[in-house]
């Protein structure tokens, strides 16, 4: 059996986080780019990756500000980790290396088919706001999908039902890095959920864009055509592009009279360009 391992979050702000280590290749820090984003300001924008080597992971700190520690040393070098080792990245973010626990065998349930919303359950795993996300996912679950529309530029605006609509202005405002568009198509009150944050209000999510938009620079974003549409709720996938690398990212966004009351954004998947 292939042995599958985890961060536990320990203490500081990743206190609780379970990140399961599904990639070959890892890195860790505060910018959006990396493939697990830690909200804690005494980490570097890229701190430091894991890697996988004979059945287990190496850590290797990537000149971060604050350093890398294995059970409080220094990791100069790439490091070797064991099972129950403890990963610090900074001053206070402190991990726990551990095998991820087998689950436990249900026999009276017949096995179910894994749902589009359940990337919620594995990919969102923020103590601080999963609640929130999990439950936004029943209310996807709970109402009638609509039936597959057309691609968005097949249909003329007037066509397109309000899901389509907002999806269409949003990734349009977002590729300009039109601050002001993408607040028009939020309730004043509502909330933005992501790894690394939660905001709510105009002022919070306009902060958070401004960020997002100084973080990635120059960038591309092109929906990928994978989208789901519930009664007032969508699920879709957008293709982030920079000079760097390819980010996948899903959104969950609730609406009401065609504008979101809630969203939910995650990176699943970043690949770096080949440089020449």
């Amino acid at each position: 059996m292939v042995k599958r391992y985890q961060l536990r979050g320990h203490s500081g702000p990743v206190a609780d986080q379970i990140i399961k280590l599904v990639e070959l290749n890892i890195t860790l820090g505060r910018d959006l780019s990396n493939n697990v984003v830690i909200g804690d300001n005494e980490v570097s924008r890229t701190h430091a990756r894991l890697s996988w080597q004979d059945d287990g992971h190496v850590i290797q700190d990537l000149k971060s500000t604050n350093g890398t520690w294995v059970n409080s040393r220094p990791v100069i070098t790439a490091s070797r980790l064991t099972v129950g080792d403890k990963v610090t990245l900074g001053k206070v973010s402190v991990f726990i290396y551990e095998l991820v626990p087998e689950p436990v065998t249900d026999t009276t349930r017949d096995e179910e088919t894994p749902e589009p919303f359940d990337l919620i359950e594995s990919t969102m795993a923020m103590p601080a706001w999963q609640g929130d996300a999990l439950a936004a996912r029943q209310v996807i679950r709970a109402r009638p999908a609509r039936p597959q529309m057309q691609p968005d530029e097949a249909l003329p605006e007037s066509e397109q039902s309000l899901g389509r609509s907002f999806h269409q202005k949003y990734t349009a405002s977002l590729q300009a890095g039109d601050l002001e568009g993408l607040l028009s198509q939020y309730h004043p009150d509502a909330t933005l959920l992501s790894i690394d944050a939660g905001v709510a209000g105009a002022r919070g999510i306009a902060k958070f864009f401004e960020q997002y938009f100084g973080g990635v620079g120059s960038f591309k974003a092109t929906p990928t055509g994978k989208y789901v549409e519930g009664q007032d709720s969508i699920l879709c996938e957008t293709s982030v592009e920079t000079a760097d690398i390819i980010a996948r990212v899903h959104d969950i966004f609730v609406l009401k009279n065609g504008k979101a009351t809630h969203q939910f954004t995650c990176t699943v998947e970043v690949t770096a360009k080949l440089t020449k």
